[in-house]
């Protein structure tokens, strides 16, 4: 593939306006969403049959959309904070070991999977950045210190190890939702996110009136 040249990013308002472009033009984000609300509408219509033929069709764009979109995204000189104006000074996305084919095809797969999954795997790799973390700071490793985030983004989808502003873009992870994810993540409970109200009665059925009607 031709490598294209990085937008200027010499000045740190443009770095910003680079990563807020980049921010709100996400073809990922925008396949996940389809994919959700198709599988929604095909579990409604089937009655919880759960049949995944029936997605949106990543192929009509040949992955030119998307191979372009990560080509801005591994050429960002500095890492951001993406939905906010921060720029720090990490270059983990010019890490060499990340395979572009690779990543397009992992993160295609990724956004074409079922929500609750997507869920349950960031748990796992939050659960694992935190150990890595907790090891780092053991061993006082300070040159990796903050790539605590394994993303299967190089070859054949080796782990490459990246911050936590480049995996929050990458996965699609807006503020409450990682803030929601790390919650449920530490407390060890499997699966996808797991909601307050999960295994709690319906709200309506405390209200006063059903019990007064229920008592009559």
């Amino acid at each position: 593939l031709p490598e294209l040249p990085p937008l200027p990013q010499d000045d740190v308002d443009d770095a910003v306006m680079f990563a807020r472009v980049l921010y709100y033009d996400n073809p990922f984000s925008r396949l996940m969403k389809e994919t959700d609300r198709a599988l929604t509408k095909q579990l409604n219509k089937e009655h919880n049959t759960r049949d995944l033929l029936n997605l949106p069709d990543k192929s009509n764009g040949n992955w030119k959309g998307y191979i372009e979109f990560l080509q801005d995204v591994f050429s960002m000189q500095r890492c951001s904070t993406f939905d906010r104006d921060y720029i720090s000074d990490c270059k983990c996305l010019q890490n060499p070991e990340i395979s572009l084919p690779d990543s397009v095809s992992y993160l295609l797969d990724y956004c074409q999977t079922w929500k609750s999954i997507r869920q349950t795997l960031l748990k796992e790799k939050l659960r694992s950045a935190n150990t890595i973390k907790k090891l780092n700071r053991l061993n006082r490793n300070h040159k990796t210190q903050s790539f605590h985030y394994a993303a299967p983004i190089g070859v054949d989808r080796g782990d490459v190890f990246i911050c936590v502003n480049a995996f929050r873009f990458l996965f699609c992870i807006g503020r409450s939702e990682m803030n929601s994810l790390k919650k449920n993540a530490m407390s060890g409970i499997p699966g996808p996110i797991r909601h307050g109200n999960v295994d709690m009665p319906n709200r309506a059925s405390g209200l006063n009136y059903l019990a007064a009607v229920e008592s009559c």
